[in-house]
């Protein structure tokens, strides 16, 4: 691979851009145990790292002319270990500036060779896929056993017992679930640790992820982590601009390239129509107790959970001056009201909010209150949830809110994702909080004395900008090191309901 703008960076100490990078090599291992650097015949590869995926991924590609699948036998047992270096500035004491090695090793093991071509006859270009090990290894293994205690300490067991994972590699969150007991129904154990997670919430009802970052780190975090992240100091703050300020090679352009958007594109998904359905602000869970014949339903308002709910932005997505069905004195009132009349119809009670709509998204789970308690008296018929709430079965978190909350914070998560593209940068990585600053939209010829300053100094848009958790980064290796990342946030930054 040709890296030319990096070449000038690498034999020098001072930095010129933030896309620099080295490949130190790219060693391919085949069957036979022949290992071979194959830097010289890759064009360009990509890593990527998602919260919803507990591994990375590799996806390389090949300019063959030199006959290297059959000379080499690649035939899909193969390893690929790929070494990275750059240079990054960072702060040193009493404003000193330090340059900063960074270096980046990983083993991938080849999953696939998805896309193969052949140009006239002398030329053959080909894709190779590769995982991490862990989860190469899931595949060819199943757990069927049981379990007793909290789920993140069964993921963390899973990943250093079946798949071999060092402990120094695991990074654990400090929320806790409750204990619970069950069985594994003979699952691999990727697909089991993804099992056991749909059961995992900690005290504000967040849900759990399993996710491995670039570094080599595989996380465990809660969302009530992403919460914390967000009211600490963001990773970075990443501004839209279309010139640049400062002497190229400086260290302030440095800086200024290293947080500038190339591109962005957003996905809009703040339908109510299906983000409520789907349980965003309303639901209810109801229970079915087999061996006592009795039900039980617990509820969920967003309204009054959204303070106490573990979030990323502030300000809730749900206006409650919004009632899409107004009652009071049997009658329906005419669509053309205003929304402030509305506001006051909700706070007397006498119109519905999207979150009074309980039955728009239901839970159904059957307990068995006689297979973990043989002293609860069947005919009893106080609240069996109270009981079963003691009683450390796999639905057990579920017994309250908590099911109900972590569908909407899945649900709200999707409300705003913007994709953009950035400098690379090693340690921009899922599960960071980074703050972004997008442009307002304004009239061109608005009157500006300085063309150049309104250009690069919009005012910023308040809808949109704001703390964003990254969700996926696919880090593009060719000419020059991009990330394309995606960021996404489950509650607004700024009070735009209300102001």
């Amino acid at each position: 691979m040709a890296n030319l703008t990096n070449l000038a960076t690498l034999s020098t100490n001072e930095i010129r851009v933030p896309s620099a990078y080295s490949i130190d090599s790219i060693m391919l291992t085949n069957h036979n145990g022949r290992i071979i650097d194959i830097q010289k015949i890759v064009t360009d590869f990509t890593l990527t790292e998602s919260i919803y995926h507990p591994g990375l991924i590799l996806s390389l590609n090949v300019k063959d002319v030199v006959n290297f699948m059959e000379e080499f036998r690649l035939t899909g047992h193969e390893t690929i270990t790929v070494n990275l270096s750059r240079k990054t500035y960072i702060p040193g004491n009493k404003g000193n500036i330090k340059i900063d090695d960074q270096k980046l090793s990983h083993l991938f093991y080849v999953s696939e060779y998805p896309l193969y071509g052949k140009f006239e006859n002398r030329v053959q270009v080909y894709t190779i896929k590769g995982v991490s090990k862990h989860i190469f290894m899931s595949k060819f293994k199943k757990i069927s056993r049981a379990y007793s205690g909290d789920i993140k300490n069964f993921v963390r067991d899973v990943l250093i017992n079946d798949l071999n994972v060092s402990s120094s590699a695991i990074e654990m969150t400090e929320d806790n679930t409750d204990i619970v007991k069950f069985i594994v129904p003979n699952l691999s154990p990727i697909d089991a640790i993804q099992w056991a997670l749909r059961r995992a919430y900690d005290s504000h009802g967040s849900p759990f992820y399993c996710y491995e970052t670039l570094g080599g780190k595989i996380k465990i975090d809660s969302h009530t982590d992403f919460n914390r992240r967000s009211n600490a100091e963001p990773y970075r703050e990443y501004k839209e601009g279309r010139f640049f300020s400062f002497e190229p090679g400086s260290l302030e352009d440095y800086d200024e390239r290293r947080s500038r958007i190339m591109d962005l594109s957003s996905d809009l998904r703040m339908s109510k129509f299906l983000s409520g359905a789907n349980g965003a602000y309303a639901s209810k869970s109801i229970y079915v107790d087999i061996a006592t014949k009795q039900i039980a339903t617990t509820e969920f308002d967003y309204n009054s959970e959204f303070t106490n709910m573990a979030k990323i932005g502030n300000f809730s997505t749900l206006s409650q001056r919004f009632a899409p069905e107004d009652i009071y004195a049997g009658k329906s009132y005419t669509p053309d009201r205003s929304f402030s009349e509305r506001a006051e119809e909700i706070k007397a009670g006498r119109a519905r909010s999207l979150s009074d709509f309980k039955n728009s998204n239901i839970n159904y789970i059957s307990l068995n209150t006689k297979a973990f308690d043989k002293t609860t008296d069947v005919a009893e018929k106080t609240s069996f949830v109270r009981k079963f709430e003691s009683i450390p079965n796999y639905h057990k978190s579920t017994v309250s809110s908590r099911i109900n909350i972590a569908q909407s914070v899945t649900e709200n998560l999707e409300t705003v994702v913007h994709d953009f593209t950035v400098s690379g940068d090693f340690e921009l990585n899922c599960g960071k909080v980074v703050l972004l600053k997008i442009a307002a939209s304004s009239d061109p010829k608005a009157d500006v004395k300085d063309e150049r300053a309104k250009i690069n100094n919009p005012g910023a848009d308040r809808f949109f900008s704001g703390n964003y958790v990254v969700t996926s980064i696919i880090h593009n290796f060719a000419e020059d090191y991009f990330s394309s990342v995606r960021v996404k946030t489950d509650s607004f930054s700024n009070d735009i309901l209300t102001s």
